[in-house]
């Protein structure tokens, strides 16, 4: 990749990246900040792409957890069903990520089981009522990314076959 299509490539994918996670700051949708935080511009096979979401796993009381939401559910939520093995402790972190405060361990506990219960039989307001977290902002991206990719084609094209030969290239990806 030519050094000033790299540039502009990392400046358009760190500037959705920040809007997503300003996004997510924005609508509350961030317990630990970890899900934030694993969206990342990284380098990659001659390439950078947009990344986030789950990047490790954690026990939580015995059970896998991811680290971080799977970032479909900051914009959609959950559906209502199978939920992972654990749910109900999963919820139980939650509460402590987000500081929700309880008269004791047990009341927690309580709060966290019918969080899970409800949550697997009806999913999540998210998932009635979705919230744009990043779906605008990857569009805007794809937009800029294809104007920038048609015009270094262009220039390209021009250089190999001289500018006075070519009007009007007009590409689309």
């Amino acid at each position: 990749m030519a050094s000033t299509l790299e540039t502009d490539i990392i400046r358009i994918l760190t500037d959705t990246r920040d809007q997503i996670r300003a996004n997510m700051q924005a609508r509350n949708i961030n317990a630990s900040g970890r899900t934030s935080e694993s969206i990342r511009v990284e380098p990659y096979d001659g390439g950078v792409r947009l990344i986030g979401g789950y990047n490790a796993t954690r026990t939580v009381d015995g059970y896998t957890a991811g680290t971080t939401a799977p970032v479909p559910t900051l914009e959609i939520g959950r559906a209502g069903g199978g939920v992972p093995k654990g749910f109900y402790h999963i919820i139980r972190e939650w509460t402590r990520e987000k500081r929700l405060p309880f008269a004791s361990e047990r009341e927690r506990n309580t709060f966290a089981y019918f969080v899970a219960r409800k949550i697997a039989r009806q999913g999540t307001q998210r998932h009635a009522s979705p919230v744009d977290v990043y779906s605008t902002p990857v569009t805007q991206a794809v937009g800029k990314l294809r104007e920038v990719m048609s015009s270094g084609m262009r220039n390209t094209i021009r250089a190999a076959i001289g500018s006075g030969a070519v009007r009007n290239i007009k590409t689309n990806f």
